[in-house]
């Protein structure tokens, strides 16, 4: 089904404004059909920065290419929002996603911004990935191939009470080798704050830096594999995730050893903060 470019603003407009309201808030207004929608499409066609007709307001772009926003919807208080480019070609596939949470307080606000200006920096290009991945399928000089990507998916790994965990996974192909990885991200739900390793647990730093070893230990097996002085690094450098009570270090491809060895993950045998460990939601 196709839509007007005044409608699609519409609709964008209602999406955004959707989703800082509480759950099901559109579906009680007699808007069911975007509050069970499984992708709702928003056309931008934006480029060199500025906007242009139809364009959703506020969403700048340094790319020269059309945007295009969907969002998923699901029963858990959030939104998966993907920006997909128009790359011109079906052999290359571009998109971000960054969660939406709706209503929580001042708290998920800020939340919802910091992962929108992790959306501004992907618009921009600031990584200069996309313009690497586009410059690559468009060189006649390169070898041809097909199913190209540069893409980033959004997961919600954990939520309490307090707090809430989100990865976003980059998945990079453009022939050779297939590459991917992680960035995490965990919020302090009330205040908005990004939490760092020491925050989430309350044992002491030398107890932890001693689960560190031992799960990076227990990874290797006595192999040799894992480089010793990953286990030494500033604590709050880890990037880490908290899912089902749970704190897990998370290290991407050639980060903690050789590069067939692949990325992993690892439990920490530490438990969740008394203030953080609310009910998992």
């Amino acid at each position: 089904m196709s839509t007007s470019p005044a409608l699609s603003l519409i609709l964008g407009a209602l999406l955004l404004f959707n989703s800082f309201l509480p759950a099901g808030t559109l579906a009680a207004v007699g808007l069911p059909f975007m509050a069970k929608a499984a992708f709702t499409s928003v056309p931008v066609f934006q480029g060199g920065g500025s906007s242009s007709e139809g364009a959703m307001p506020g969403l700048e772009t340094d790319l020269d290419c059309p945007v295009d926003t969907t969002y998923y919807y699901n029963d858990d208080g959030y939104q998966i929002q993907r920006t997909t480019l128009d790359t011109g070609t079906e052999d290359l596939s571009i998109y971000f996603e960054v969660p939406v949470f709706s209503g929580g307080g001042p708290g998920y606000q800020l939340i919802n911004d910091f992962f929108q200006d992790l959306r501004g920096e992907f618009l921009s290009d600031s990584s200069g990935m996309v313009a690497a991945a586009l410059e690559m399928v468009n060189d006649p000089d390169y070898p041809p191939m097909d199913s190209c990507l540069y893409e980033l998916d959004a997961a919600v790994m954990g939520q309490t009470g307090r707090l809430i965990s989100v990865s976003i996974f980059y998945s990079w192909y453009m022939g050779g080798v297939f590459d991917y990885g992680s960035s995490n991200y965990t919020f302090d739900t009330v205040t908005g704050d990004r939490l760092y390793l020491t925050d989430v647990t309350d044992v002491t730093e030398g107890e932890l830096r001693d689960a560190v070893r031992a799960a990076l230990a227990e990874q290797d097996g006595g192999n040799g594999d894992i480089d010793e002085s990953v286990a030494e690094r500033d604590l709050d450098s880890y990037d880490f995730y908290v899912q089902d009570g749970k704190i897990c270090l998370s290290f991407d491809k050639y980060e903690a050893s050789y590069g067939a060895y692949g990325a992993f993950d690892v439990e920490l045998s530490v438990p969740l903060g008394a203030r953080w460990d609310q009910g998992h939601i």
